[in-house]
């Protein structure tokens, strides 16, 4: 298909595409941007376009979706607080869950218990939290407590001149924030979040 758009053989197109001709002609590469409705000189820096795995399809390309990396292991909110502790290869296969673009392999999946995060994270939702992550003014982390067995999650909100905040999204939530103080340990970052329907 992209040789009919740009006007080259499906040899020649296959052979620049996977990288087999080393020097292609820069006239080529111009047919080939056209086609893209893009530049020569775009597609010389940014040569992924020309990735063997991209597809065109009309006028659109269609871009492959992430490789699948690895699985989240479902854990409890009581074992997120003490992740070394954790046998991850004790973990059920049907509590694996694919990891999602951009989580690192550390992640671990968490179902989400409660209201006080409603509606961005509903009751039920499967949550990833990345322990490598570092969090950004308004992520959804997750934090444990002194005194307190299990972990929760809130909403991560830097506070310019003191202690950042953790905040409870739900706006009826009776203990609204959090101060992420010496009696907080901030566990993750929330990368990805996954809503099943109920049965």
């Amino acid at each position: 298909e992209l040789g009919r758009m740009a006007g080259l053989t499906q040899p020649t197109v296959h052979r620049i595409v996977t990288g087999e001709s080393k020097d292609p002609r820069p006239g080529n590469i111009e047919k080939i941007a056209a086609a893209f409705g893009t530049t020569y000189g775009n597609l010389k820096h940014n040569p992924n376009v020309l990735d063997k795995s991209t597809v065109v399809d009309g006028d659109a390309i269609l871009i492959p979706s992430p490789q699948m990396r690895g699985y989240a292991p479902m854990i409890s909110w009581e074992e997120v607080c003490d992740l070394k502790s954790v046998n991850m290869e004790q973990i059920p296969k049907n509590q694996l869950f694919p990891l999602p673009p951009g989580a690192g392999v550390n992640t671990v999946a968490l179902q989400v218990r409660g209201e006080s995060m409603a509606p961005r994270y509903d009751d039920g939702t499967i949550v990833f939290m990345d322990p490598d992550a570092t969090p950004r003014h308004g992520d959804g982390v997750v934090f444990s407590q002194t005194g307190k067995v299990e972990a929760s999650l809130k909403q991560f909100s830097e506070n310019p001149g003191g202690h950042p905040l953790l905040k409870a999204i739900n706006p009826s939530w009776p203990e609204p924030w959090i101060a992420l103080d010496d009696s907080c340990k901030l566990l993750g970052v929330i990368v990805g979040a996954l809503w099943l329907r109920s049965a």
